[in-house]
């Protein structure tokens, strides 16, 4: 759910410099987020500004920098996410705020269609715990 959370705010955003630059937004592009192997590249990361480059014409880094400010400014997105980076060649690292995330009310999707894995902390939760 944060996933998508961060890929609506990372279009919202991407849409929003396209409007300043006074362009239109193409309708091929897709905006992919992963989750970096290293945590020191952030919970989430998008390559979105190095694929933009060619189109708009500009650097990576400069592209990845207006992102950045545009996302800043996505309420939804301001307070679950604690930082935002920019990392050379044009990557937006984003860092989430666990805490708030926490205090999220979560609710299940309404026939959605996704599937929802909710996971126990018990190593095995079908038998009662036994203390020493």
């Amino acid at each position: 759910m944060i996933s998508q959370i961060i890929k609506t705010n990372l279009e919202q955003s991407v849409r929003n410099v396209f409007m300043n630059l006074e362009l239109a937004y193409p309708s091929d592009i897709s905006i992919l987020i992963e989750q970096p192997a290293n945590a020191e590249h952030g919970d989430y990361s998008s390559s979105i500004a190095l694929q933009l480059a060619k189109l708009l014409r500009k650097s990576p880094m400069a592209i990845a920098e207006l992102v950045k400010t545009e996302l800043q400014l996505q309420d939804n997105i301001t307070g679950l996410v604690e930082r935002i980076e920019v990392a050379a060649p044009g990557f937006i690292n984003l860092y989430i705020h666990w805490q708030e995330w926490a205090r999220q009310p979560f609710a299940l999707p309404q026939d959605s269609g996704q599937k929802v894995v909710i996971e126990h902390t018990s190593i095995n939760p079908n038998k009662a715990g036994y203390a020493s």
